[in-house]
């Protein structure tokens, strides 16, 4: 069972990113162009947190609920709705909080792999047609993000 001090864990990793991905910013390493991908995604799950506490979801009237909502929804966010539709194919009981399931950190761990490593195979190529198909992995992620921002990762 995967408890709250797990959550705030994987959620620590993924801001973790954040500043490695600034130390890193001038390097040409695989390990940078992973890094910058991490942080990516970090950035645009915590954007889908901020809307979803601000806003998208009806109910949030307490403040530190709201703060507390795009750090905690950090990992469902980034996972989107791509994570999500394989977590509930997946999972055989749908009323499960997600939150207490570890399959969805592995969903989760094998999404972000894949992005890390088409940035790491990409990021090196400087010519116009790769740079463009970064760009359109980033829509993607924003994409995928935005169309999860009215599921209840927290329970019904």
């Amino acid at each position: 069972m995967i408890t709250l001090t797990t959550l705030v864990c994987v959620s620590g990793l993924l801001l973790g990113s954040l500043p490695t991905a600034y130390l890193l910013r001038h390097a040409d390493t695989k390990l940078a162009y992973a890094a910058h991908a991490l942080a990516i995604q970090t950035i645009i799950g915590l954007l889908t947190g901020v809307a979803q506490a601000f806003g998208a979801v009806a109910g949030i009237d307490n403040g530190f609920v709201r703060l507390l909502v795009p750090l905690l929804g950090l990992s469902y966010n980034t996972g989107g709705v791509s994570v999500r539709f394989l977590y509930e194919a997946i999972a055989r009981d749908r009323t499960v909080v997600v939150m207490g399931d570890p399959i969805y950190f592995v969903l989760l761990a094998i999404q972000v792999g894949v992005i890390c490593l088409a940035f790491v195979h990409l990021m090196p190529r400087k010519e116009w047609p790769v740079k463009s198909l970064r760009y359109f992995i980033i829509g993607i992620l924003v994409i995928n993000s935005a169309l999860n921002i009215s599921w209840p990762w927290w329970g019904t």
